[in-house]
């Protein structure tokens, strides 16, 4: 898989089938296409004529699809560096820089996931029409979205109900100690009460499922 939320260097080019970024929000789903194509091509993305952005014939949402046949190792899009959505390209990245010994954890990952909160919670950001194309996050059905009964139930014994609920601890816990501490350091740029413990849930599961 790849998106636009990775860093990199230069100019990203890849090959192969990939999933478009997925969100829905207020406008139809025609419109959110084409304000986030017009997006692409003001910030120099390049699609390639044999494929397209599509919801018809894709596993869920928005998806990559091919007009005709392709070729082995033939490049499908090419993502400028300044596109990419990261702690490096965030308007947050000159902050992140300054804070980057207090955000220091496990994952790895609290630069990229206060980027998305921030990005994905404003109505200026660089990346809206990409946020356009998110999935509902009301209908996550991951695991670690079922209640803790539901999970026994369905899970106990498989192996997977142990992976889920340390994934819920760490996560908690890189909230509570890492992320909602900054949050409160900068009451200008963040509100808890928007930004909270399960938005941010989700964003780790969204980020999950692409890397």
């Amino acid at each position: 898989h790849a998106h636009l939320l990775p860093g990199g260097g230069g100019q990203r080019r890849v090959s192969g089938m990939a999933s478009a970024a997925k969100r829905v929000r207020r406008e139809s789903g025609t419109d959110a296409l084409a304000a986030f194509l017009e997006w692409c091509d003001r910030v120099g993305l390049v699609l390639s004529p044999k494929v397209c952005v599509s919801r018809e014939g894709t596993v869920a949402d928005y998806g990559l699809i091919a007009r005709e046949d392709l070729q082995t190792g033939e490049v499908l899009f090419t993502v400028p560096r300044a596109a990419l959505l990261s702690q490096y390209t965030s308007s947050l990245s000159s902050l992140l820089e300054k804070e980057q010994d207090s955000l220091k954890s496990q994952s790895g990952w609290v630069p990229l996931l206060i980027s998305l909160l921030h990005e994905s919670t404003i109505s200026h950001s660089h990346w809206g029409a990409y946020f356009s194309l998110w999935p509902d996050f009301s209908g996550l059905d991951h695991p670690m979205f079922w209640g803790e009964e539901e999970r026994r139930r369905l899970l106990q014994g498989t192996g997977i109900l142990e992976a889920v609920d340390k994934d819920l601890a760490n996560i908690q816990m890189e909230y509570s100690s890492i992320i909602l501490p900054f949050l409160k350091a900068h009451p200008e740029v963040f509100n808890p009460k928007v930004h909270t413990l399960e938005l941010y849930k989700k964003l780790v599961a969204f980020v999950m499922a692409y890397r």
